[in-house]
């Protein structure tokens, strides 16, 4: 059986798992817009263009990619996790939690 993947939201999770994926001949389309679609962002901690650093940089160009190479890849990470751990925490939530938000109005209803 053929099986077609979309990995929707391509960032640092999605586009390794569609990569595994990818990586083993299945069929897998990465959808990306705003920020994961702008750029790719690579580094080395110690902030210089290392060998290693710039062939990743040339594979991931080569592909069609936007990329590109930070001096600072701690900063462009910890600005990422503030991004992102408030919504994390919003997954830790159900629906019952959503109700009893001060000034909700309206009604959610159960799955199922």
């Amino acid at each position: 059986m053929h099986i077609k993947f979309a990995v929707m939201g391509t960032g640092g999770i999605g586009g390794y798992y569609g990569g595994l994926l990818a990586r083993t001949g299945q069929d897998v389309t990465f959808i990306a817009r705003g920020a994961h679609l702008r750029r790719i962002a690579l580094g080395e901690l110690d902030g210089r263009t290392t060998p290693r650093l710039q062939a990743v940089y040339d594979a991931l160009q080569k592909a069609g990619m936007t990329v590109e190479i930070s001096d600072n890849i701690l900063k462009v990470l910890w600005a990422k996790f503030v991004f992102i751990a408030p919504v994390m925490l919003m997954g830790e939530s159900d629906a019952d939690d959503f109700r009893r938000l001060p000034g909700r109005t309206g009604s959610a209803g159960r799955a199922g």
